[in-house]
């Protein structure tokens, strides 16, 4: 007698299919799950690091207030320009960690790097800074310490200036122009001149993309 299996191997296909798409179907939930798990990390991170930054740059800036009785001066541009301010291009990273004068030239302790008066006016519209000093026994005072990612050396008309950055360079997906032309960098923001939301103080800001959402992160 010949004996004949109650299993047909399309039946047996039949299961083998349905466990495979079973078993894809779960690597795409848990695929969905740490994808959605790493980008909300990377949206916490950004949150954290930016918030701490600023405080520390509000810290400083007030500090610098307290000893001088005035903020840290902005980016003053000319007479009828449309706006008063270049809030992108400012000089906080000079007046807030301190300058030596020397042979004519502002330089920061440590740098090797000189600017003439000149060239502090044809980059921040100003002829020099407050916070310097011609006696080296009696040096300026320095109100913050940046890490090296806090601070990038960019070219602005010709000539190599460190700005205060944040750690989040502009991206180039971005749907608005970079804030300093052709450089991913993105600068801290800073209006001590007539400032639109802390009329008695100053403004400080940066924009920060987190994926395709735009975030600002301010002092107002």
């Amino acid at each position: 007698m010949i004996r004949t299996s109650s299993h047909s191997p399309s039946r047996a296909a039949g299961f083998t299919l349905i466990e495979l798409l079973t078993v894809m179907a779960i690597i795409a939930v848990l695929a969905g799950l740490t994808v959605g798990l790493t980008s909300a990390a990377r949206s916490a991170k950004t949150n954290s690091r930016m918030k701490a930054d600023l405080q520390q740059l509000q810290t400083a800036i007030e500090n610098y207030k307290a000893d001088r009785n005035a903020y840290p001066p902005d980016h003053k541009l000319p007479a009828g320009s449309s706006v008063k301010v270049n809030p992108a291009v400012n000089q906080l990273f000079y007046e807030l960690r301190g300058l030596d004068v020397a042979n004519g030239e502002f330089r920061v302790r440590g740098s090797s790097q000189g600017l003439t008066p000149e060239q502090v006016e044809r980059v921040f519209g100003r002829k020099g800074f407050l916070n310097a000093s011609v006696d080296t026994s009696e040096p300026a005072r320095s109100y913050f310490d940046p890490k090296a990612s806090q601070v990038k050396r960019t070219t602005i008309d010709g000539v190599p200036v460190d700005l205060l950055v944040t750690a989040f360079d502009w991206p180039a997906s971005a749907p608005e122009a970079a804030p300093l032309a052709g450089n991913r960098s993105n600068p801290w923001r800073y209006v001590s001149t007539s400032p639109t939301n802390n009329a008695s103080g100053f403004d400080l800001w940066a924009e920060v993309y987190v994926g395709s959402e735009k975030r600002i992160f301010k002092n107002w």
